[in-house]
């Protein structure tokens, strides 16, 4: 039996109208359930992180992406339920098309000013406010065993 820790690349979009932030509500029958964080999801095998980008926030919301900023990459090391290193490409977008339909969780505007941090990963409390103001991000998160509390942040944030 070996340890091996899987490794998943994922991507997140933060979408800003009006000094708003849209975040979606992860289903509870999914493991993270009722999490909030910016649509996305995984990058598929010969995929790039631009274009699941594009198709996962298509899919999850119905909204096309006019144009986005790629804002850095956030590792995640998950010990449990099983060992799993998420790295997650960040973007932000201002430019799409469509309106907003929830497709695969509840989506709701929230105002930057007043995001709901306590219902995020823990994480996004440190760099998302940078982030929403044009700073990108490199960080590498530990998770503790059991819980999605905080074991140590390796955080970096780079000018606009």
């Amino acid at each position: 039996m070996t340890n091996e820790i899987k490794t998943v690349n994922a991507v997140t979009c933060f979408l800003v109208q009006n000094d708003k932030v849209l975040l979606q509500e992860r289903p509870s029958s999914k493991v993270w359930g009722e999490l909030l964080n910016g649509p996305g999801g995984k990058v598929e095998p010969g995929e790039t992180a631009a274009a699941a980008l594009l198709r996962e926030v298509y899919e999850e919301t119905g909204l096309a992406l006019k144009a986005y900023q790629a804002r850095g990459r956030v590792c995640l090391d998950i010990p449990s339920p099983t060992p799993l290193l998420l790295s997650v490409d960040i973007f932000l977008a201002t430019e799409y098309s469509g309106d907003p339909e929830d497709r695969e969780g509840r989506l709701a505007w929230h105002h930057r000013a007043e995001l709901p941090f306590q219902r995020m990963w823990a994480d996004q409390k440190y760099w998302l406010p940078a982030v929403l103001d044009g700073y990108s991000v490199q960080a590498r998160i530990s998770y503790q065993a059991g819980s999605l509390e905080l074991g140590e942040l390796d955080l970096r944030l780079h000018g606009s």
